[in-house]
């Protein structure tokens, strides 16, 4: 057996296993209180909320990634079997993200969505996820990173504030260890719209770190949102 082919079946037996948790805090950081967390929604501020215009996305594509290519040809070099970067939209939101691979549609708790592709090198998953606000409260970003790492026991290891098509957003990084013990690192974008909490995530073992963090850095800046 090459080592290519060698490579190829690790690369799939774990994100068969990294698949198994994926942005568990998005629900309850809009509908409840799991483990004696913090309330999980504030009542919606007078404040008015952002009203960016519509976005019109692209397509990317691997030839037209710029300084990326390059990140993607070592990928390749090191075995992994190129998949074209297709968008995903959830129609509630508008919300478009772009990820490696077809992506496969799931029913979350909370009426959420997610959104889920596994044609990342190494055992990154991606997903999108997407929950509504109840009437009458706003999204907690902070506090869905909490439950997410809590539900995994794992932890928040650093969070860093941003913005996302004018919309407050946060970057998250979580750490918690599967069955065998071994280290995975979760990096999260949420992104606060007035009806809908957004996540944009690509998780894997700590020892593909490097792929992880381009993986995450090209799927979460491709992200828009359209009107709807």
């Amino acid at each position: 057996m090459s080592r290519r082919h060698r490579t190829r079946i690790v690369r799939a037996v774990a994100a068969a296993v990294v698949a198994g948790a994926a942005l568990t805090g998005c629900s309850v950081a809009v509908t409840g209180t799991p483990h004696a967390a913090p309330a999980p929604v504030a009542p919606r501020t007078t404040t008015p909320a952002p009203t960016p215009g519509p976005t019109t996305p692209s397509l990317p594509s691997i030839s037209g990634l710029g300084e990326e290519a390059d990140v993607v040809a070592d990928w390749m070099a090191d075995g992994w079997i190129p998949r074209p970067i297709l968008p995903v939209t959830d129609p509630a939101s508008g919300v478009t993200a772009w990820m490696f691979g077809s992506s496969e549609r799931r029913d979350a708790a909370g009426g959420g969505t997610l959104y889920r592709a596994v044609g990342a090198p190494a055992s990154i998953v991606s997903n999108l996820a997407v929950f509504p606000v109840p009437t009458g409260y706003e999204a907690d970003a902070d506090i869905a990173a909490t439950n997410t790492a809590t539900a995994n026991n794992g932890r928040v290891v650093g969070s860093r504030p941003t913005s996302v098509a004018g919309y407050p957003a946060l970057d998250v990084r979580i750490e918690f260890t599967d069955p065998q013990g071994r280290t995975i690192v979760d990096l999260i974008r949420y992104v606060e719209t007035p009806e809908f909490l957004v996540g944009v995530e690509s998780l894997g073992y700590s020892t593909d770190e490097d792929v992880l963090q381009q993986v995450q850095r090209i799927v979460a800046d491709k992200v828009t949102f359209a009107s709807v």
